[in-house]
């Protein structure tokens, strides 16, 4: 039973019940408010929305009022601060001056389309870079031995603000000797999309050898306009900052990751342009690179700095010397040139050969096969072949020409070799075999079925079993 109370004239039976909705419907607020993310806006909005993932350089995002619907992306140099549900608030460095915030597509959780390289490229072109993304992601993942795959990847990933995957990839990419013209123009495309228009200058000149990709060629101009980062506005950092993001770059230089170590010298001069040291390490990946113009450069200015300073006497010796040695070596890569034997701008000089050595013994043949290789693509070369094989007594020398060719590990080849001995004959060889290749691409692990046809009548074809070793000098293109 409940009880009443009489206040005046009139009971009160109904404010138990009044008090109940009004403490549940505030309750109930409260638990909505509270399911709420805020995000705050560099241009003073608030996104009401979920906060899914925080990103090294972009925030994930569902709107509050459409949870079941698309996801979105905001990139976090253009969030203040995000307050989440339960209170907790993420702070960001403030940008000194507003700048608009670019919301991109809608993130896919994955695309459900054909996978090819056509596809990817018509999705750049219309401007669908989320999507763009994700195929050439499953073109990498199912064979990243294609090096079209990893440096359109790389533009790819450019477009869409991740710089520092896209030079990883590039990276990978020149440590593997792929240093064609394409590489050389994706990558000064991922430059100057990052706003370093005279890094991305001295790597790619367009002249009568150098032409951009046809299927890029009339939309990147309106691609680095949409998506170029446009100037470069320094974020306010600690000493401990500077320091970590300066020992960060010199460990990827020291890795050979020198596209991601020179990106990162450069903001970090862009933050400190009148600090000296920033612009040694910046040169020695800039000379790692083979940049030496702009490697000279940045010790000259480092040298500008500290002159007329009387402590730093020393330091500028060793700078003078060190800029003695840049210049040096920049007359070397002429000299070099003149005769034709530098491979690429910005790139010291590369053999790109190989030499095989492999044998088969048994019981009534023994045979021992050499070559010596030059790659004339990333896919094939052409090869000198020095062989010995020892039949029923007789001794034959081998000496030929062949090309070979490779998809994925399997190789094969063809050409015309010289049978010295007893007798000499001509025959046509042919090759068929499997390579395995080691992760540094530097050497393989090949066995090889050769058959020769003699090209004589009275001379014998042929077929042998090879199994060696192929060491390859300067990596491959």
């Amino acid at each position: 039973m409940i009880k009443t109370q009489k206040t005046g004239h009139k009971t009160s039976s109904g404010i138990p019940a009044r008090i109940f909705c009004c403490v549940l419907m505030l309750t109930s607020c409260a638990f909505v408010c509270r399911a709420q993310d805020k995000i705050y806006t560099s241009d003073n909005s608030i996104i009401v929305a979920k906060v899914l993932k925080v990103g090294s350089t972009e925030i994930e995002y569902k709107k509050f009022s459409n949870l079941n619907g698309p996801s979105y992306l905001i990139s976090k140099s253009n969030v203040n601060m995000i307050v989440y549900e339960n209170g907790e608030k993420e702070t960001y460095s403030r940008i000194p001056e507003k700048q608009p915030v670019r919301v991109l597509r809608p993130v896919k959780p994955h695309f459900t389309g054909i996978a090819s390289l056509d596809n990817a490229r018509e999705l750049v072109n219309s401007e669908n870079i989320n999507d763009a993304i994700s195929v050439y992601a499953q073109l990498v993942a199912k064979d990243s031995t294609v090096f079209i795959y990893q440096v359109e990847y790389a533009y790819a990933l450019a477009l869409g603000g991740i710089y520092e995957a896209a030079l990883s990839h590039l990276d990978i990419s020149r440590n593997k000797g792929y240093k064609t013209p394409e590489f050389y123009y994706y990558t000064s495309q991922v430059f100057t999309l990052m706003g370093f228009a005279d890094l991305a200058g001295e790597i790619w000149k367009e002249d009568a050898k150098n032409k951009p990709p046809g299927w890029i060629t009339a939309k990147a101009p309106d691609l680095m306009k949409t998506y170029g980062r446009k100037t470069f506005i320094p974020v306010p950092e600690t000493k401990k900052e500077f320091n970590a993001k300066f020992k960060n770059a010199n460990r990827l230089a020291s890795q050979n990751s020198n596209l991601l170590s020179i990106a990162l010298f450069r903001d970090i001069i862009n933050q400190h342009p009148n600090d000296y040291i920033p612009y040694i390490g910046y040169s020695i990946s800039l000379e790692k690179l083979g940049f030496l113009e702009l490697s000279a450069q940045s010790i000259e200015k480092a040298i500008s700095i500290i002159q007329g300073s009387p402590e730093k006497a020393e330091i500028k010796q060793a700078l003078d010397n060190r800029l003695l040695t840049i210049r040096n070596k920049m007359n070397v890569y002429r000299t070099a040139n003149l005769f034709g034997l530098k491979e690429k701008k910005g790139d010291a000089m590369n053999p790109q050969m190989l030499m095989y050595v492999g044998a088969m013994i048994g019981s009534g043949v023994t045979s021992l096969n050499s070559r010596i290789g030059y790659f004339m693509s990333e896919t094939s070369n052409g090869s000198v072949d020095i062989g010995l094989t020892s039949s029923s007594g007789n001794t034959n020398i081998n000496l030929g020409l062949s090309f070979y060719g490779r998809d994925r590990m399997f190789v094969y080849g063809a050409g015309l070799v010289c049978n010295v001995g007893a007798s000499s004959y001509l025959s046509a060889k042919i090759t068929v075999g499997l390579s395995f290749m080691n992760k540094n691409h530097t050497g393989s692990f090949d066995i090889f079925f050769d058959g020769n046809q003699s090209l004589s009548k009275t001379s014998p074809s042929t077929i042998t079993l090879s199994i060696g070793r192929s060491v390859y000098f300067g990596k491959r293109k």
